[in-house]
């Protein structure tokens, strides 16, 4: 498991929202960036490419990609199951 950061490009579309709505539900931090508050499309193009999809994801300062991709990540790792809360 892990404590780092799950980092979400999120153009507010309904995969985006699902990846949210997922990494909230198993407990891991999270860090939504939004299109056209915190980065524009042309930004978005310069940094994952003009092949790129939404949302695309960094665990900590690890780019994992896509939606299939970090569920593929979580899985391998073990990541999908909720994790408990410290308090």
């Amino acid at each position: 498991m892990t404590d780092q950061i799950i980092v979400v490009y999120s153009d507010d579309g309904l995969e985006s929202e699902r990846l949210i709505s997922l990494v909230t539900s198993l407990g891991y931090p999270l860090l939504v960036y939004r299109l056209g508050v915190d980065f524009s499309q042309k930004h978005f193009v310069q940094e994952f490419g003009e092949e790129a999809e939404y949302p695309q994801a960094n665990c900590g300062y690890k780019y994992v990609g896509s939606l299939k991709q970090i569920l593929a990540y979580f899985n391998s790792r073990g990541m999908l199951r909720h994790r408990a809360t410290t308090n």
